[in-house]
């Protein structure tokens, strides 16, 4: 997730012929949102959301989506359509299962026991980056990003590539909704001391 958010920071910034700041710098500040959406993601199965049908995407709907989200960045289609093409890939598994969410139904405990043990909370690695001198919110990079443009990628970032991120998990549990997002972000601000 956070090196898709990265690669669509670097593609916005040079559409507009502008600077991003190095891409592994912008990955960190992208871990922290990383984070703070498992930790989303997580609530949300011990809410149930595992127990509910998941929520593929149409492939109709997902391609007008991209060609939305694309359309500030390159107006020509052609970005959207090479992204969708990478997606349609990922979808199609999707598609073509009768539950996608099966197997990590069966096994969640098990899944859960390892994701606390290496997903790092999303309070301690904005504070693991500030101690290595490194930004840890988008505000903060050496070229800033700004909260429209930052959303943006947060938001389109399980769009771009067709590796399987923890956005697509939170999409197929319906917790990538724009109130999702928001939450999201809100909360990594509030962990990264941002206003």
């Amino acid at each position: 997730m956070e090196r898709a958010v990265s690669h669509l920071l670097e593609m916005a910034a040079a559409a507009r012929a502008q600077r991003a700041s190095f891409h592994g710098t912008q990955v960190g500040v992208a871990s922290v949102v990383a984070s703070a959406t498992w930790a989303h993601v997580r609530r949300r199965i011990g809410e149930g959301a595992l127990g509910r049908p998941a929520r593929i995407p149409d492939p109709d709907q997902a391609m007008d989506r991209i060609r939305e989200v694309f359309k500030q960045i390159d107006p020509t289609g052609a970005m959207a359509a090479e992204c969708f093409a990478d997606y349609a890939r990922k979808l199609r598994p999707l598609a073509g299962a009768s539950d996608p969410l099966a197997s990590l139904r069966d096994g969640w405990d098990s899944h859960e026991a390892v994701l606390s043990e290496t997903v790092i909370e999303p309070g301690d690695l904005a504070h693991g980056l500030r101690s290595a001198g490194l930004p840890a919110s988008f505000h903060e990079l050496p070229e800033p990003v700004g909260d429209a443009d930052a959303r943006w990628a947060v938001a389109s970032c399980p769009l771009l590539r067709q590796r399987f991120c923890v956005a697509d998990l939170a999409m197929l549990l319906g917790a990538w909704e724009e109130d999702d997002i928001d939450e999201i972000l809100a909360e990594a601000a509030v962990l990264t001391g941002q206003p």
